[in-house]
C-alpha cells in the first residue's frame, strides 16, 4: 500500500512538473500528459527510490538515459513543427 501511494504521489509530481514546463516553454498548458519528459521524470524518481541493487540501478540508469535522449528529440521536433507550422499558416 505504501509503495502504491508513493508511486501515485510521484506521478502527481511528474504531471505537475510536466504542466509547469509546458506552460513556461510554450505559454500554454498542453493536453498531453504522457510525454517522454513525464516518463523520464517517473523513471528518475523510481531510480532515486530503488534499492541498492546494482543490476536494478544499471537498468534504471540506461532507461533514464534513453528516455532523456527521446525527450530531447521530442522537444526539438515539437519546437520545429510548432514554429514552422505557425510560419506556414500565416
Amino acid at each position: 500500500m505504501k509503495v502504491i501511494l508513493t508511486f501515485l504521489i510521484l506521478i502527481a509530481i511528474a504531471v505537475s512538473l510536466q504542466l509547469l514546463v509546458d506552460y513556461l516553454t510554450f505559454g500554454v498548458f498542453l493536453s498531453s500528459f504522457i510525454t517522454p519528459s513525464t516518463i523520464t521524470l517517473l523513471v528518475f524518481c523510481v531510480f532515486l527510490f530503488s534499492k541498492n541493487n546494482t543490476s536494478e540501478k544499471k537498468i534504471f540508469k540506461l532507461t533514464s538515459i534513453a528516455c532523456g535522449a527521446i525527450t530531447l528529440v521530442w522537444i526539438i521536433l515539437f519546437n520545429l513543427l510548432y514554429y514552422y507550422g505557425k510560419g506556414w499558416n500565416h
